[in-house]
């Protein structure tokens, strides 16, 4: 892992550097100190913060938890902008809740059902992101997050890593990388609500799974052929911006 991937950012287990990655042709390189990913930002400390902003020099925050999250942990963070793009799974929630007990087999399941949808149910978001990027952050830093840094934020970050041509086995590697950082409660259960969510669900739900990210864009190629195909027809990412994008976050390697 190279050195400057993963960043110390008081209060923050899991803020990572997409910089450093390299291009399929590999002539080419993802930019380092342009480009972050993260867990809740609203949980840095002051400290962080001001590692954020005066150190990393970020100037946007791109926020992808729903409504309900945002309302339980607001936050601030001087001296960046923020934009809200929700990705709220809330049904799924419900399900939880009306459930007594969630086991292992039966929180992958759930994660599967979520993940094979996920970009068809929330393109909307995922299109709002990427016109952030190209019409607003333009290159300069920003950091985009939910709230664990894993499936939201990690499904964002393939899908930018795809339009820059990483490899799929790269981004992969990008995604599971989570699971070094951001490890399960040591408890042998959680509650929601009157649901008991047992221990071996625990597991699931807090690592990234590899079948998460596999089932999402295995989905995407079936229904548009390939990533980028869904990428120009639903998220607005096409030739055009796919070199705006590639202009402001690759650099070439030698």
């Amino acid at each position: 892992m190279a050195r400057e991937r993963v960043i110390a950012v008081e209060g923050l287990r899991n803020y990572r550097d997409l910089g450093g990655y390299f291009t399929q042709d590999g002539k080419r390189v993802v930019k380092y100190r342009h480009i972050y990913r993260a867990d809740n930002v609203g949980d840095a400390t002051d400290v962080g913060k001001k590692t954020l902003v005066e150190e990393l020099g970020i100037k946007y925050i791109i926020d992808f938890r729903g409504p309900h999250e945002r309302d339980q942990a607001p936050y601030s963070c001087a001296g960046a902008l923020y934009f809200p793009i929700p990705i709220d799974a809330c049904s799924y929630r419900d399900e939880v809740l009306r459930m007594s007990v969630l086991d292992g087999r039966s929180a992958e399941a759930l994660l599967r059902r979520v993940a094979t949808t996920f970009l068809i149910d929330f393109k909307d978001a995922y299109r709002t992101f990427f016109h952030v990027l190209l019409t607003e952050v333009k290159g300069k830093p920003a950091v985009f997050h939910c709230t664990a840094g894993k499936d939201r934020t990690g499904v964002a970050a393939a899908l930018l890593l795809t339009a820059l041509d990483v490899p799929a086995e790269t981004i992969m590697e990008d995604f599971l990388l989570t699971n070094q950082f951001c490890t399960p409660p040591p408890c042998e259960s959680l509650h929601l609500g009157n649901c008991t969510i047992a221990r071996d669900a625990i597991e699931v739900l807090y690592r990234a799974q590899a079948f998460f990210l596999e089932l999402s864009f295995g989905e995407v190629r079936k229904r548009y052929g390939t990533v980028k195909a869904y990428m120009e027809e639903e998220l607005g990412v096409g030739a055009r911006e796919l070199k705006k994008l590639r202009t402001y976050y690759v650099r070439s390697s030698s």
